[in-house]
């Protein structure tokens, strides 16, 4: 099995030689930012897929025994978003290299830390194609989604809110993005609203009230009106900021959807699911601490 490391190497190199134009800043940002990403590519609605294959809406294949997850809207369960077949994925990455990945969600408000169920079924296991239960609503009304077949692509991702400060004629910003996949595992998170990997270290560590409130300092009127308790974490967060940081750095996209007619996905105003796991709990193949974030314009 080939590395993703050097498959996205091969993928930046392939996107650079593609650029008529010598752009060394450019070229430089690229290489030194890059990271690893699998897209999903090929999406293609309507078709019929064997048992354990990757999909993008439908119906979930589960074992005998596992629950579908229950919303926290009562008399409601989670919707099924979709299922990867990790074995389908042709690299070697910090994914498992087989077995499933079945991923819920729930009430997508608000749209930090929307509730979801991500659950790991071993390579082995025996899959059985599972309805919606028919007493009880999935949370969202546009569910169930129309399945689609998916398919996996080595590629890279790149900060795009941090490029260098240079004129790009059209055709090479049409070749930069198109890098930049809203459908993919592992690479790149977006700040449209903000650093969700902070977010994800705050919900997990019981300081979510900081989410709007960590770069408040003892002069702003806004920390004055806060709580003491408010207060508090602030000030701890700055005592300890350099500590925070580096703790921060340790959460990675797990998995992006974006919106698109093809799956039936719409995130509020045509945003994306940002699904935001711990380094250690990834190696430890544990996805029940996944932060969701529901990034939109």
């Amino acid at each position: 099995m080939d590395s993703l490391v050097d498959a996205s190497k091969a993928a930046v190199n392939n996107w650079l030689s593609k650029s008529g134009n010598d752009l060394p800043n450019l070229e430089n940002h690229v290489k030194k930012t890059a990271l690893p990403k699998i897209d999903l590519v090929n999406i293609l609605r309507g078709s019929s897929l064997d048992v354990g294959a990757s999909r993008l809406g439908g119906e979930p294949d589960l074992p005998l025994g596992l629950d579908w997850p229950l919303s926290q809207i009562q008399g409601s369960v989670q919707t099924f978003l979709c299922q990867i077949n990790l074995s389908e994925i042709l690299f070697k990455s910090d994914l498992p290299d087989s077995g499933w990945l079945i991923i819920f969600l729930d009430n997508d408000e608000p749209a930090n830390n929307v509730g979801n169920t991500i659950t790991y079924i071993p390579e082995g296991s025996v899959l059985n194609r599972r309805s919606y239960p028919s007493d009880s609503t999935s949370v969202l009304d546009e569910s169930p989604f129309p399945v689609c077949q998916v398919g996996f692509e080595a590629s890279f991702s790149i900060p795009t809110d941090n490029l260098p400060d240079i004129e790009l004629p059209d055709s090479e910003v049409e070749l930069l993005y198109d890098t930049q996949s809203e459908f993919h595992l592992l690479g790149w998170h977006e700040e449209w609203n903000g650093d969700p990997r902070r977010d994800a270290y705050f919900y997990a560590n019981g300081m979510e009230d900081l989410q709007y409130g960590y770069y408040l300092k003892p002069g702003d009127e806004k920390y004055k009106n806060a709580s003491p308790e408010k207060q508090a974490l602030i000030d701890q967060w700055h005592a300890n900021k350099d500590e925070h940081l580096s703790e921060i750095e340790k959460w990675k996209v797990l998995l992006k959807l974006g919106s698109s007619t093809e799956t039936g996905f719409c995130w509020w105003d045509a945003g994306m699911l940002e699904f935001i796991i711990h380094e250690d709990d990834l190696k430890n193949q544990n996805f029940s601490n996944v932060y969701c974030n529901l990034a939109t314009s």
